[in-house]
């Protein structure tokens, strides 16, 4: 692309402009050219550093762009030596360009900068927000959900940043425009829908005409020009794709186009179109990616295909065992090879887990967590989840009965590991892999058994040759000969020889034969059949060919829990910059040390992990090690610190030391990016708690568990939330901190009343109320009674609930606690209401009312009035119970507090119908119904139950 016309102005100048337009409104547009605009009109600018600069902080507003980013974006990968102090200058300056104008500000921010712009100022927030405004109405008023989207698109002016150069920024810039292309789809699908078939022909041909094999766009194509009697037009446009994949991609058009297509030819497509089908049903395609240069296996694999074609397709359980329960001999390799062939045979999803079944750590993944995250993938809402592991596990077998599914369980410990996880239908295939024979599975199960061995001497040789190059390997037969035997044909072995052999491509084989023979110390074991030691021996010639700074990583990396981790933990365990970090890591992967398995997470094999924690201890120094752990925990502890306070602005936050000046904490901004990376790092965070308890970081282990209290809650993990717990318990008994044994108490006790294990959430209750009783802690206390009292109201007995309740309230006048308060009022005023005692409840939630607004606490004053307005109902005050819950309803809409505001207009119809207002009750109800299905929740069915009762009383009375 060549330079745009509207480029950037040089620091001084474009300082004066803007400050010109102090007070004024400035846009900035990158939905076409960069372009800056005032009150006065565009600015036009010059000099391509700053303008790449403001380019990269435009596609990340309101983010942090690391230094190393910038770096890349001005210079791509040929930075002077002054990288850095140039762009610290230039960024100081620029931050002084935009210090002046109200709404504007360029600020430093961990290690790098963000560009704060209001959403109205910048065209890329204002199209983000219009498209999502678009969103709930493309069901309900399809012309309004277009009249949004054609104006989104109205905004832009050419492909964005138009004009400017450079990896970093063609890369933000081919995403932004991608998000275009995938908005002007769906506006014109809508369009289609309302009839508009004539009216935009001629922008889908010229869509076309530009994206020739994009799909979704020549399918709208045919069926707009069918829908206007051009049926051979939409024909040919269909062949004309279809020859164009063939040629240049070598495939056929996607199942569904070709649905498409035969509805046209048989002249039966109707108002629905093809191309907006909806399984309503997830079909989960979890296969990680195969292996590029899989070589060999064939009659493993043919006997695989032949126990599938055997069964009529009627699958079993196929276990993949490896030859003295061995690591690194390929049986994951091969089954997902094979499963990626037969996946077309299982068209309801396909599901993998690693169990971890012989982590170094000691830390298999748990039935629990496996049977989760299949129920994750499925789409489970949270509130239909059931509470016990045996409830989760049934569901498990009932959203497979009636599927054909591919399930492949890869790292199984034990038959035991593995029972839980398969299914009962016969439709479904089971593939296991282990170190161990598994044969209890095979005799009470009837698994079938296929032992993996080492590769041929044929396979080895191939196996080479994709990676080297046949011509390369013609020469020196002998010394390829001589490798693969000090490899022992092992996989893992020789793609790693392979690797470094690849990187050296003047170097003759036989050097590398001779360093491998060399190492008598290291590679011995390559004569003797000890697998593990061969593994070892090859770890260490890779190893010992990286760089100082990625050794120590790798090292490093082994006293992380795992099963994986980000860039910034790993930046973090090191200390150093992210950019050094991402550079360390490539080295890595490169030398087929770690892998990254997902974008910007790595992990690497159960046996590289533990040679790289035999490095640490062998090399790092205890301070060294215990540096780098301290460094970990404090970056985990301190993020999610940062997402629960985006999950829950008004959590009482214990104190955290300070963090270390060398933890680089991640960005976290909104709801969704913190749930989304608890999410993410769940199973690490689970690990870092055991870990900190393990290593003496004991601080670290309780408040870490506290911490993420919330998110486990929110979710439904209580697994997570009582193990997590259990570990803060004996971290705090470490310390001998007792309110921290006191709180881990609690935190174990609530996880375990969401389990309905009550007999054990009431021994921990007590311990913890023993021990706040002990320390003199009042909110303690309290907190612990009305936990009690919940305890008490499950076991419905709302009088000793009462007692617990009140017991917390005067406990928190105590200890001057006034949010703790408001709780309690309107605790002891619900559980009045229970025992029936209507005016006691009223006078005690008006208490908690007045103080919630007094504390402008939000959420607890809707709560109070939704307590009121049942106190109300139940008293057969009505017009009063009707006034609350409208007040109710009131705040709940206005923070957004959208399961809490279904369950009020629950309650509202209630009072309605009692009330002889059976039409706003219907749609009072309608609009819970319609919240709950939103949200996937299992009240959408009591409502509906009780819509439909209305209904009948109203038809028979008609």
């Amino acid at each position: 692309m060549g330079a745009s016309t509207d480029t950037f102005i040089e620091t001084a100048s474009l300082r004066s402009l803007i400050c010109h337009s102090l007070g004024g409104r400035v846009e900035l547009r990158i939905l076409g050219p960069l372009q800056v605009h005032t009150e006065d009109g565009q600015l036009h600018l010059v000099g391509q550093r700053q303008v790449k600069m403001l380019a990269v902080l435009l596609l990340a507003p309101n983010q942090v762009v690391a230094m190393d980013r910038l770096i890349d974006a001005v210079w791509d990968d040929n930075p002077p030596a002054t990288a850095k102090r140039q762009l610290q200058n230039s960024l100081s300056a620029l931050r002084q360009q935009f210090a002046d104008p109200p709404k504007w500000s360029v600020v430093s921010d961990g290690p790098g900068y963000r560009l704060r712009v209001p959403t109205d100022e910048l065209d890329v927030l204002v199209f983000q927000e219009t498209v999502g405004q678009a969103q709930p109405h493309t069901e309900s008023d399809p012309a309004e959900a277009v009249r949004l989207l054609r104006s989104a698109l109205s905004l832009w002016r050419g492909p964005a940043l138009d004009g400017l150069t450079g990896q970093a920024i063609e890369a933000g810039a081919a995403r932004l425009n991608e998000a275009r292309l995938a908005v002007l789809e769906q506006c014109l699908s809508l369009e289609l829908l309302l009839g508009r078939s004539t009216e935009v022909i001629g922008e889908l041909v010229e869509l076309v005409g530009s994206q020739r094999l994009r799909e979704p766009l020549v399918g709208l194509l045919m069926q707009a020009l069918h829908a206007s009697g051009r049926q051979a037009e939409a024909l040919d446009a269909y062949h004309r794709l279809r020859t164009d994949l063939a040629e240049e991609l070598g495939i056929d058009p996607s199942p569904r186009l070709q649905r498409l297509h035969t509805a046209i030819l048989r002249n039966e497509i109707g108002e629905l179109d093809p191309l907006r089908e909806k399984d309503s049903r997830a079909a989960p395609r979890q296969l990680p990616a195969a292996v590029q240069h899989f070589v060999g296996r064939n009659p493993e694999l043919k006997e695989l295909t032949r126990l599938l074609d055997d069964s009529g397709e009627v699958c079993g359980t196929v276990v993949i065992s490896a030859i003295a329960g061995t690591g690194g001999i390929g049986k994951t390799t091969m089954a997902l090879h094979w499963a990626h062939q037969v996946a077309p045979r299982f068209p309801d999803g396909q599901l993998y887990v690693n169990l971890r079944g012989f982590d170094p750590t000691g830390s298999p993944m748990s039935v629990a967590e496996a049977i989760r995250g299949f129920l994750d993938a499925f789409n489970v809402p949270v509130a239909q989840l059931p509470a016990s592991l045996d409830a989760q596990a049934a569901l498990y077998r009932s959203l497979l009965a009636d599927r054909r599914v591919l399930i492949v369980l890869d790292n199984a410990r034990d038959a035991d590991h593995v029972r839980p996880l398969l299914p009962g239908s016969a439709n479904c295939l089971v593939v296991v892999t282990s170190r161990s024979q598994l044969t209890g599975l095979v005799v009470t199960e009837g698994a079938r058994p296929l032992t993996l061995g080492l590769l041929t001497v044929a396979e080895a040789h191939e196996m080479l040759a994709r990676h080297l190059g046949p011509e390369r390997l013609a020469g020196q037969l002998a010394a390829a000969e001589e490798l693969i035997a000090h490899c022992a044909r092992l996989p893992l072995a020789l793609a790693i020889v392979a690797a470094r052999a690849a990187e050296q491509p003047t170097f003759p084989l036989a050097t590398f034969v001779a360093e491998v023979a060399n190492a008598r110390s290291r590679l011995d074991a390559l004569d003797t059949g000890d697998h593990t030691t061969q593994i070892r021996a090859v770890f260490s010639w890779s190893y010992d060919q990286l760089s100082l700074s990625a050794a120590k990583l790798f090292r490093l990396l082994g006293l992380h829990p795992g099963p994986d981790i980000s860039l910034p933990a790993a930046t973090s365990l090191l200390g150093i910059r992210i950019g050094q970090t991402r550079l360390l890591l490539t080295e890595l992967a490169r030398a087929h040390l770690v892998s990254e398995h997902v974008p910007g997470r790595y992990t690497f094999h159960d046996l590289l992990r533990a040679y790289a924690t035999e490095q640490a201890y062998a090399h790092d120094s205890e301070e060294e090690q215990r540096e780098a752990v301290h460094r970990m925990h404090d970056h985990y502890l301190h993020t999610a610190t940062r997402a629960t306070i985006q999950l829950e602005a008004r959590r009482a936050l214990i104190k955290l030391d300070e963090v270390r000046s060398d933890v680089t904490l991640e960005e976290i901004t909104g709801r969704i990016e913190a749930t989304a990376w608890l999410t993410a790092e769940r199973p690490v965070l689970v690990g870092v708690v055991d870990d900190a308890v393990a290593t003496g970081f004991h601080s670290h282990a309780w408040q870490l568990a506290w911490t993420l209290a919330v998110y486990f809650h929110r979710q439904g993990h209580w697994l997570d939330w009582a193990r997590t717990h259990r570990a803060a318990l004996d971290a705090a008994r470490e310390m001998a901190d007792r309110s921290a044994e006191a709180y881990a108490h609690r935190g174990v006790a609530r996880a375990n009343l969401r389990l309905d294990h009550r007999d054990e959430a009431r021994a921990h209750l007590q311990h913890a109320l023993s021990i706040t009783e002990e320390v003199g802690d009042h909110a303690g206390q309290a907190h612990t009674h009305l936990d009690l009292a919940w305890l008490a109201e499950l076991r419905l007995e709302y009088s000793e609930a009462l007692h617990h309740a009140e017991r917390a309230l005067e406990l928190h006048v105590q200890a001057g606690h006034r949010t703790g308060q408001a709780n309690a009022l309107n605790g002891v005023g619900w559980y009045h209401a229970l025992l029936g005692r209507y005016e006691e409840a009223i006078d005690y939630c008006q208490q908690a009312l007045t103080l919630n607004r007094e504390l402008k606490a939000r959420e607890a004053e809707a709560a109070a009035l939704d307590s009121l307005g049942f106190a109300h109902q139940m008293a057969g005050r009505l017009p009063a119970a009707i006034a609350r819950y409208q007040e109710s309803l009131s705040v709940r809409h206005e923070i957004g507090d959208r399961y809490r505001l279904a369950g009020t207009l629950n309650r509202f119809g209630d009072t309605l119908v009692a009330a002889g207002d059976p039409g706003t009750a219907r749609a009072v109800w309608l609009e819970a119904i319609e919240i709950f299905e939103q949200l996937g929740h299992s009240s959408a069915g009591e409502v509906r139950a009780k819509l439909a009762s209305l209904d009948r009383r109203t038809a028979s009375r008609s």
